[in-house]
């Protein structure tokens, strides 16, 4: 991690979402992270609304070690900015884990089909019961069955009318071989995921193809599978006017994310 190239990331999301209602999806998302250089560093809070009529945004913040990047944002941090969903916005989203069986077209039963018949996952074992989010969930360890992610890319491929490209096969098999890539799994009682979590390092480290890589790890947690979903609109957001992005586009490029540009 010593190197004067080596930029190190910390991400967390957090939110909640319906899409029972295509027409009217609902989400929440507070976004926080932050940015980590031998030249410097910066960290950004944000938060984003989805209900049937707005999009709601907030800044809620971004620090730089340079006071001047961060200075350019002093009027646009902490506020609530809107903007309207235009009518039929969402009329042509397609999710068929939104849709109830008898809604679905013929290929979207069958992608569904093959999504929940696919093991994506090998050598699993069972680490034990844990609690996640409050809710109970057997953990399980493995690796991912590149074979299998093999055929179902070629099944989805022949389900959707689209040409089997099988060189695009082969060279995501390659890739994964450069890669030690592990999985965790957490399933709940009712055999839905309740957790994944997954690390990924370099095969071989020296490698030039995968010199960007030192360390990386992703994990996602779900509750309340199923229960409803309410968003609140802010008080007092601000009509959404472009100009704000210019002292958020200044700040950028001057670095308050820590990040130079590459």
């Amino acid at each position: 991690q010593g190197g004067p190239g080596t930029i190190e990331f910390d991400v967390k999301l957090s939110g909640l979402f319906s899409f029972l209602d295509l027409k009217k999806p609902l989400l929440t998302a507070k976004l926080s992270g932050s940015a980590t250089s031998v030249q410097q560093s910066g960290e950004a809070e944000m938060e984003l609304r989805l209900d049937a009529q707005n999009v709601y945004a907030i800044l809620s913040k971004m620090t730089s070690a340079d006071e001047a990047d961060t200075a350019q944002l002093k009027d646009v941090i902490g506020k609530w900015y809107k903007m309207p969903v235009p009518e039929g916005s969402f009329d042509q989203l397609n999710l068929p884990f939104g849709k109830k069986d008898e809604a679905m077209t013929p290929e979207e039963k069958q992608m569904k089909d093959l999504i929940t018949t696919t093991d994506f996952f090998k050598d699993l074992t069972l680490v034990g019961s844990e609690t996640v989010l409050g809710e109970s969930a057997n953990h399980y360890s493995g690796a991912l069955d590149i074979d299998a992610l093999a055929a179902f890319t070629r099944k989805a491929a022949e389900i959707k009318k689209q040409p089997v490209d099988e060189t695009q096969i082969a060279t995501m098999k390659e890739n994964f071989t450069k890669l030690n890539l592990k999985l965790d799994i957490w399933v709940g009682n009712d055999d839905m995921f309740r957790k994944i979590a997954i690390s990924m390092t370099p095969a071989d480290p020296t490698a030039e193809e995968t010199q960007f890589l030192d360390n990386f790890s992703l994990a996602f947690a779900m509750s309340g599978i199923n229960k409803p979903v309410a968003v609140e609109a802010p008080a007092g957001a601000l009509d959404f006017d472009p100009s704000v992005l210019v002292p958020l586009m200044g700040a950028l490029q001057g670095g308050t994310t820590g990040v130079p540009a590459q």
